[in-house]
């Protein structure tokens, strides 16, 4: 397959055991290569001057890698975490730039540990760490919420304490000037006063909104 400028993934078979020397070679095109456990040797130059490859995945323990056999070759390369074969005198560049990290086929995670602790009303995170692999993990952590007390008395309340919250005075409408409400608003004594003025022309006084129930 060396020079295939249309190959542009590999995923070989179980069945092999070995790749020849420039099997692959100058495939400019190929992006990414998954080598099945089988795979005991890789020859040397087997995928040099591959320059759009960036992803190269082992399943299985370390194969025996030739001298140059990534040459040219900037890629990330994947092998399974936690399997002893995969030593630093294994992870090499072989004549490019290899990234080397471990994958999980299933995380061993580690404890939860706090980032950033809630409050009563902001939430927290808390992240946990593969210890295989490495890759990492967050989560929220809800907010505490308040826990109120019962309460204590900052002022003492006396015999004579005003109970009702002080009431503002509102104008009434220009038909009635100089007239103004200092009770609760009540939308039906403006309807009142709009009706009155629109039918009768009739300027009421005081006393007569109070005969009709009107409060002021």
């Amino acid at each position: 397959f060396g020079d295939c400028s249309s190959l542009i993934y590999i995923s070989l078979p179980d069945s092999v055991t070995s790749i020849g020397e420039r099997a692959f070679a100058e495939c400019s095109c190929l992006t990414g290569i998954r080598l099945p456990n089988s795979v005991t040797s890789i020859e040397g130059s087997t995928f040099s001057d591959c320059s759009s490859l960036t992803d190269i995945t082992f399943n299985g323990d370390a194969p025996e890698i030739q001298e140059n056999a990534f040459e040219e070759v900037t890629a990330t390369a994947y092998y399974p975490g936690g399997n002893e074969t995969w030593t630093s005198d294994v992870m090499q560049n072989y004549g490019g730039t290899i990234t080397w990290k471990p994958f999980c086929k299933e995380h061993a995670w580690g404890e939860w540990t706090v980032t950033t602790e809630p409050t009563c009303t902001e939430k927290g995170e808390e992240i946990r760490t593969c210890t295989v692999c490495k890759v990492t993990e967050t989560r929220e952590v809800d907010a505490l919420n308040h826990k109120w007390d019962d309460g204590v008395i900052t002022t003492e309340p006396t015999e004579d304490a005003e109970i009702e919250k002080p009431r503002s005075k509102r104008s009434l409408p220009s038909v009635w000037p100089g007239f103004y409400c200092d009770g609760p608003y009540d939308p039906r004594l403006e309807e009142f006063i709009n009706q009155v003025y629109k039918y009768s022309k009739i300027r009421y006084d005081i006393s007569t909104m109070e005969m009709l129930g009107l409060k002021l």
